[in-house]
Formats: structure tokens, sequence, C-alpha cells
């Protein structure tokens, strides 16, 4: 696994329009979040938290990368009424998922179903119209979020417990802050 103090083993992706997605570069941080495949409701519902909450974290100095392990097309099929407004990578060869040792797990799939959360969850899914659909790649793969500073080193990891499981953009615009002031304004 990876944890925070490692850095990045890649620096630079390609998104969905083959364009370059820097982690953390300049003076920006990068949220990185792992994800499953295109068409999973609780994904969507992440993809979509992260579009609402996008100008805070923009404000917080802080850019976000989604990476699916589906192909260009469904990816776009499935969040094109999104309004997505940061960058979406494909990675259905699962490369990076393995780079970041972004596991898959039948145990924690299946109690995913069982958690108390989880039937809200789907059901506020289903009322954003996120119905599921065919999965690309594995389906017990788990989700993973990792912070990523500007020198490219992980400030924070997150290893997802079950489908639903991401890092609050709340924690981590709360670091992003706490690093900024401990560097006397900088980070």
């Amino acid at each position: 696994m990876m944890h925070r103090g490692m850095t990045v083993p890649v620096r630079t992706l390609r998104d969905v329009e083959d364009d370059p997605v820097e982690l953390g570069s300049g003076d920006r941080w990068t949220l990185l979040s792992f994800l499953r495949y295109a068409s999973c409701p609780s994904c969507l519902l992440h993809v979509r938290e992260l579009v609402v909450k996008h100008e805070q974290l923009a404000a917080a100095g802080i850019d976000v990368a989604v990476v699916f392990h589906s192909p260009v097309e469904r990816i776009r099929h499935h969040t094109k009424r999104l309004g997505v407004c940061f960058r979406m990578v494909a990675d259905p060869e699962r490369l990076l998922y393995r780079e970041f040792r972004v596991a898959a797990s039948w145990p924690k799939l299946l109690g995913s179903f069982l958690r108390p959360s989880f039937v809200p969850a789907y059901a506020k899914s289903l009322l954003y119209g996120f119905w599921g659909g065919g999965v690309d790649g594995e389906f017990a793969r788990m989700p993973a979020d990792f912070v990523i500073d500007n020198h490219g080193g992980i400030v924070l990891v997150r290893y997802g417990s079950h489908i639903g499981d991401h890092v609050r953009v709340a924690d981590v615009i709360a670091l992003r802050e706490r690093r900024q002031l401990a560097a006397g304004g900088v980070a």
C-alpha cells in the first residue's frame, strides 16, 4: 500500500481528452480519486459531490482528477450530464491501479451491501438517475483517494473499506489550510 510521506509513482497522467494531468505541480495540490467502473452508482455520487464542491477545492489550491477502470467512451457516456469540471482518466488496463496499489476485495464489496449507510446512499444515487449499467473491469474494486502536494509527496491516503468510502472534501481542504498555516501561508 502507498502511505503518507511517499512520492507518487507517476507525476503526469493523460485524461480522457488525451491532455496531460500534472499531479501536484506549481503551488497546487491534487486530490486523485480512484473510482470503480464508470456506471457505478456510488462512484457517480462521488463525482457529483466533487463537481458540487469543485469551487471550494479550487479556491483552496486543490485540483481534482478521478480515475475509472473504464474505457473513455463509457466514462464520457456516464458523466456527460454531471457537468464535470475536473480531469477524468481512463485506465481500463488498470495500470495506475497497480501503481497506486488500489485493490479489489470481494469481502469488502459484500460488506458494502451490509452497511447501514448502503441503502440510503443507493436510494440517493437512484434519485439522481445513477442506475448502474455494465461493469467494466473488476466489480469488486474498492475506491482510494490520494492527496498529493505540489512536490509530488503523498500527504493523505485513504483506501476504501467499502464501495462508497472516500475522503471527505472538507478534510482535504482543512489539511491544505493547516499545511499553509504551518508554512507561514505558503504550501
